[in-house]
């Protein structure tokens, strides 16, 4: 609901503001780079905290991401493993 006001309040078509927003989550983002292998997967690793967003922690699956935002898996054996076994 809070996604909808605010792609409401934007100018311009609310359809496209809505999706560009909803696509700007990190557990999308997640997702969409390839390092999770659904939709649940990347929502769990992001809410256990197993990225950084510009060098700090986030543990927030609906946190914004920028353009030119850094986002990089904490380094850890099992994170290691859960990325690269989605990356296969």
């Amino acid at each position: 609901m809070l996604y909808f006001q605010e792609a409401e309040r934007l100018k311009g078509n609310t359809g496209e503001h809505l999706m560009a927003l909803l696509e700007r989550r990190l557990d999308n983002v997640v997702l969409a780079g390839g390092l999770a292998l659904s939709r649940n997967h990347a929502r769990q690793l992001v809410n256990h905290g197993h990225f950084t967003v510009n060098g700090r922690w986030v543990d927030v699956a609906s946190y914004k991401v920028r353009p030119g935002d850094e986002i990089a898996p904490r380094t850890g054996e099992k994170v290691k493993a859960q990325i690269s076994e989605a990356l296969e």
